[in-house]
């Protein structure tokens, strides 16, 4: 009886939070339903900015994410599926790019946050991220990351000018800002 009513305890936590309990008691966000667009619409309701600085927010929270939700052993957690590449201008997610790529380097318009698929916990990572980060211009955080490992690593044998594609790895993205911390 007991077994069933933790069967149904985790199902009701899983339908209702997206949140799994394991049998040792931890729980986990299921951020599978989010994606980048959710993520920058959160940053874009902070104010206007041009696509660089939100490619740049919305790669911190990326990060944080990471190092929040990921130990040494197990480092398979993302905010969103969708991977960052090390671009020209530092780390971008294609598909951002492509919704504001009209926008060039003009400001794309502040947003109201109406409707949300994220949790309380991920609204405060988020607003930590935003206040980190937030005040620093496009240039400067595109700076911060051509100065961070995980992005040279990938660009290390390109010239500054190259084109790339090439996705930023999440051990690598773990294991240089963890060292932070």
């Amino acid at each position: 009886m007991a077994k069933k009513i933790l069967e149904y305890l985790h199902e009701l936590c899983y339908s209702i939070f997206r949140v799994e309990v394991s049998e040792e008691g931890e729980v986990s966000m299921d951020n599978k339903e989010l994606t980048v667009l959710d993520v920058a619409n959160f940053f874009r309701s902070k104010e206007s900015m041009t696509q660089k600085k939100l490619q740049k927010l919305t790669y911190y929270a990326y990060v944080q994410y990471i190092i929040e939700y990921n130990t040494a052993t197990d480092i398979s957690k993302t905010l969103f599926a969708e991977q960052p590449e090390a671009w020209i201008h530092g780390p971008v997610f294609p598909s951002l790019y492509q919704e504001y790529k009209k926008y060039n380097w003009k400001k794309i318009p502040k947003t109201l946050l109406v409707k949300t698929k994220f949790s309380q916990e991920i609204i405060d990572m988020l607003n930590r991220v935003w206040r980190k980060y937030g005040a620093y211009s496009a240039d400067e955080l595109e700076y911060m990351t051509h100065c961070e490992l995980p992005w040279q690593e990938v660009r290390k044998n390109l010239k500054t000018d190259d084109y790339s594609n090439e996705p930023i790895k999440i051990e690598s993205i773990y294991k240089y800002y963890i060292s932070r911390c």
